[in-house]
């Protein structure tokens, strides 16, 4: 799942250019965000380019009871690799 603060057509255009097979959901006024604690650990520099201290990218692996079991709070273009990703689902949910 996905979520955002723009509007709900502008994510599904990017949803359906990009050929994303789960949910993008719009969190205008960021009740989602809020919830969750998601906000950015960035300088000054991120902030003034954000204009907002909501962490823009996060990344969160949920499990199936709902609990945040991995964060990865980004500021501005900062991303996990998907190495890590994968070694902390591998890490987590052993496949069989």
């Amino acid at each position: 799942m996905a979520v955002a603060r723009d509007v709900p057509a502008k994510l599904q255009r990017l949803a359906e250019s990009l050929g994303l097979s789960f949910p993008v959901i719009a969190d205008r006024n960021a009740h989602i965000i809020k919830a969750w604690n998601i906000f950015t650990y960035g300088g000054v520099k991120d902030w003034a380019f954000l204009k907002t201290r909501i962490a823009i990218p996060s990344t969160f692996l949920v499990n199936h009871t709902g609990t945040i079991i991995w964060r990865y709070i980004g500021a501005r273009t900062d991303r996990p690799l998907p190495s890590l990703l994968v070694d902390v689902l591998e890490k987590n949910f052993p496949f069989a």
